[in-house]
């Protein structure tokens, strides 16, 4: 299934790698073609102009697909509390904003809030407020003509498989971004907080099972194991997923956009290198075939 779809393998540039215009030039010239540009703060506040202009003059030279990651720092889209709501909707219009200069094929986000979702009633509560924002968003990205896809979270809210079906009960637009390293943390914390309301634990073939149709993007990265605590984000090699064991999985869906969303190397640095990347993003290639969109450069 799948195999005739055009697929493409990126990596992520945030705020913290520099200025993005030039980070993504120097991905372009490794041989990707695919970028998820995360909207962190204070990228969401301004984007100056001549930044704006070269990331639409590189896209068109070289063909590029732009994905937009929303900022989730401080943002609580399921909060209760309407007051805060509305003002994390007010900064998500924005980034949609942004996403639509840019060009943007689509537009992934996560839904929030830190409320006592262990409460049967403060969990109703936060998952009407969670269907409101996630209504609200797909409209402005539909208005832009940009995809909605929302996140699977690695916390107890909407970090299993019942909740994001309670979520988008009825919902036939917004699709999922599926994180793999989100979906063992999520696992490791909802088997600690016995809560029936809150649904049961999931794997990641539980997920591929459930929506495997709707799936437009792909988050990989490795989980390790760190004394009682599982930490994401990992290159592969030494934690608890396998890199072709995921592809498998991705062969039978018909995902478009794979992101390499490695952030800490073997040691737990924050330094990974471009060159491991390129090889991760390689074998991926060669597993897929001529129709995966990345001819990298070591």
């Amino acid at each position: 299934m799948g195999s005739d779809i055009r697929r493409f393998v990126g990596v992520p540039v945030w705020y913290g790698d520099g200025r993005i215009d030039d980070v993504i030039e120097a991905y372009l010239m490794r041989g990707f073609r695919y970028v998820e540009i995360s909207l962190d703060y204070p990228l969401f506040v301004s984007v100056e102009e001549h930044v704006l202009r070269r990331i639409l003059s590189l896209k068109d030279k070289y063909h590029l697909e732009i994905g937009i990651h929303a900022p989730w720092r401080d943002l609580a889209l399921a909060s209760p509390c309407d007051e805060v709501r509305l003002a994390s909707l007010k900064i998500i219009r924005k980034c949609i904003s942004l996403a639509k200069k840019l060009g943007a094929r689509y537009f992934n986000f996560h839904i929030f809030t830190k409320e006592l979702i262990e409460y049967p009633e403060v969990y109703e509560h936060a998952i009407m407020a969670a269907r409101k924002s996630l209504k609200a968003i797909e409209r402005r990205c539909l208005e832009a003509e940009i995809e909605p896809v929302i996140e699977n979270n690695p916390t107890v809210f909407l970090g299993n498989i019942d909740q994001f079906k309670e979520l988008l009960e009825d919902d036939e637009v917004v699709q999922v971004c599926l994180d793999v390293g989100h979906i063992l943390v999520a696992k490791h914390v909802l088997s600690k907080r016995k809560y029936k309301h809150l649904g049961n634990s999931n794997t990641l073939d539980d997920w591929i099972n459930e929506f495997k149709d709707r799936i437009a993007v792909w988050h990989l990265h490795d989980c390790v194991k760190i004394h009682d605590r599982l930490e994401d984000h990992y290159i592969f090699g030494k934690g608890l997923l396998n890199i072709d064991n995921l592809i498998e999985r991705i062969k039978k869906t018909k995902t478009k956009y794979i992101l390499l969303e490695i952030f800490k190397s073997l040691d737990g640095s924050r330094k990974v290198l471009i060159e491991d990347i390129i090889k991760i993003a390689t074998r991926i290639a060669n597993a897929l075939g001529d129709a995966c969109v990345f001819r990298g450069c070591i």
